[in-house]
């Protein structure tokens, strides 16, 4: 009879690299995607209030409305930028769009709405597999204030 005597030793090492292997995966994949949620929340909540306050403004100053909403984009562009940066994801994984909601863009009264799309990449997964990459997105509307002057 042969003796039997660390074998259980070498089964747990076997066992808990084949398990410990894929559950570490997944906790590094969902984080990921828990880091792009609140990425795509703050993006579109950060770029809805900069362009509402970069909108009034240029309007409050006198220019045109078409002029304000380039202002308010490359504000909002900006701000977006730094924002998903702060969360570890290039500017070229977030696309943003705006739009005016309930009148006259920058009025008293509207609404500045930003939509985030936020491309999130699967950890481990080579560049040219990244088809199967996860998107993200939040929508997030901030007010023009009816007291404003």
């Amino acid at each position: 009879m042969r003796r039997d005597d660390g074998s259980a030793i070498v089964e747990f090492v076997f066992l808990a690299v084949v398990l410990m292997i894929p559950v570490v995966y997944l906790v590094l994949t969902f984080a990921r995607l828990q880091a792009g949620a609140f990425a795509a929340d703050a993006v579109a909540r950060d770029a809805a209030r900069a362009a509402a306050v970069q909108g009034y403004e240029a309007v409050g100053d006198g220019a045109s409305v078409a002029l304000a909403v380039d202002r308010a984009h490359v504000a909002a562009e900006a701000i977006a930028e730094v924002t998903a940066t702060d969360f570890g994801f290039d500017s070229r994984d977030v696309v943003l769009s705006l739009t005016c909601r309930g009148g006259a863009c920058f009025a008293p009264g509207t609404d500045v709405v930003a939509s985030v799309d936020i491309t999130v990449a699967l950890p481990g997964v080579p560049s040219f597999l990244q088809s199967s990459a996860a998107t993200m997105s939040s929508v997030r509307a901030s007010p023009i204030d009816r007291l404003a002057p």
